[in-house]
């Protein structure tokens, strides 16, 4: 096994190092010191006592050990609603009805790319919608994973695509997206991310959790500042609340926070787009949210929120309900 996990190669963003965390020593350590706690509980000592035999250090080093346990055991611990890679699909409908909110954002002759693409629905989608107001628009779509529907696709990890030319030749014609696997502590997310703004998109079209990181000129990818950075035009931290997910082979699930679809512009396309969110959308009110309470469709004025840094959640104007 040792020699199969040495040579198998993962793609580079799911690549957990393989050698062990926690050493003999360590759990013998450990276990010495929850005797000796115990067994002072047990004399009645006083918590002082207790605290010399379990310091802040060594209960701080368990906590976290334990963190990383969860993340290694979490396909087997959480194996019916594991899916490949900790991956979920964002449902048809809810696909469909982000689709016609971005034909406003987008050009003739844009490419949309999807760097994680799951399914292979949401480029497919995007082309007909586009296509409905006379806009025609090429695809590109990344997974490890061949779909069902190979439209557009290429069989390659995200992080493999290195050249803009595999994508496009001009940034200012390209749109990325959509929903990556998040990772713990939003590790993958934030790497998808990144990459994406690697190659200077004109927009950047994310369903990622809330504190997931927005690109900020100077950051540094693969070793590279990037050269811009990017302002958020656009979060609804609603339209995916409820049954918005689906985890292959188990059926529709959503998540414990609902993560927001943001809308990320480069910063010099900013105020070319900004006039473009002046139009009204609205809320689709044919397919249920549960558990979310059910609202009739409304309009949603869609205004420039923030740029850098981290997403604040609940700002004005952030299409709440």
């Amino acid at each position: 096994m040792e020699v199969v996990l040495r040579n198998a190669r993962k793609p580079e963003p799911y690549a957990t190092p393989s050698t062990n965390t926690v050493t003999q020593a360590q759990l013998d350590s450990w276990r010495k010191a929850l005797d000796g706690a115990t067994n002072a509980l047990a004399r009645g000592n006083k918590p002082e006592a207790q605290r010399q035999w379990l310091p802040h250090h060594i209960v701080t080093s368990m906590l976290q050990r334990e963190d990383q346990m969860r993340i290694s055991l979490a396909p087997f611990l959480h194996a019916s609603r594991y899916t490949s890679y900790g991956r979920h699909f964002t449902l048809t409908p809810m696909l469909k009805l982000l689709s016609e909110q971005l034909v406003p954002f987008m050009d003739h002759e844009d490419t949309v790319v999807d760097f994680s693409c799951g399914a292979n629905e949401w480029v497919p989608l995007m082309k007909r919608e586009c296509a409905k107001h006379g806009k025609q628009c090429r695809g590109r779509s990344f997974d490890i994973i061949t779909p069902m529907d190979v439209q557009d696709y290429v069989q390659k990890s995200w992080f493999d695509v290195r050249d803009r030319g595999d994508l496009a030749p001009d940034a200012d014609k390209l749109v990325i997206g959509l929903n990556p696997p998040f990772g713990a502590n939003n590790s993958l997310a934030n790497k998808f991310t990144m990459h994406a703004a690697a190659f200077s998109p004109r927009l950047i079209v994310l369903i990622v959790p809330p504190s997931t990181a927005i690109p900020r000129r100077g950051d540094m990818v693969n070793g590279t500042p990037l050269p811009h950075g990017y302002n958020v035009i656009y979060e609804d931290h609603q339209m995916l609340a409820g049954k918005s997910f689906k985890i292959p082979g188990v059926g529709s699930s959503w998540n414990h926070t609902t993560p927001p679809v943001r809308l990320l512009a480069r910063e010099d396309w900013f105020d070319k787009v900004r006039h473009r969110c002046d139009h009204q959308l609205r809320r689709s009110d044919t397919y249920p949210r549960q558990p979310a309470p059910y609202a009739p469709a409304m309009p949603m004025p869609m205004h420039p929120i923030h740029s850098g840094g981290f997403a604040p959640m609940g700002q004005p104007g952030f299409g709440y309900g």
